[in-house]
């Protein structure tokens, strides 16, 4: 009965510094959602009023306790040196986005656009 209620303490010391990790991994998690979701609202724009609209991108506000950084780059030209198609136009567009009172915690993705 000892050894049992001795590797039970030794187990509740392991789940007692369990916690704040689960809420760092559901905030990266929740920051990753958003910034995608920034994304494939940009994706959409693109597919449905053409790349020239991407000049500027806005995915409406922010959610609750986030905040949403989004860059976009200028057009540049494919060649041999750049993941843009070759002679195409292309636009980088950078989102990332980070918990407010946590600003370490963030997530960001990066897309490419080609006007093909």
């Amino acid at each position: 009965m000892l050894m049992i209620g001795i590797a039970s303490l030794g187990l509740g010391v392991l789940f007692g510094n369990a916690p704040p990790f689960l809420h760092i991994n559901d905030v990266l998690q929740q920051a990753a959602q958003y910034a995608q979701e920034c994304g494939e609202q940009t994706l959409a724009t693109r597919h449905n009023l053409g790349f020239a609209a991407v000049s500027s991108v806005s995915c409406g506000n922010d959610p609750v306790g986030y905040s949403r950084v989004v860059i976009v780059g200028d057009v540049y030209y494919g060649g041999l040196n750049t993941a843009c198609p070759n002679t195409l136009a292309c636009r980088n567009i950078s989102i990332t986005v980070s918990r407010i009172n946590q600003p370490e915690l963030k997530s960001s993705i990066t897309l490419m656009l080609a006007d093909y």
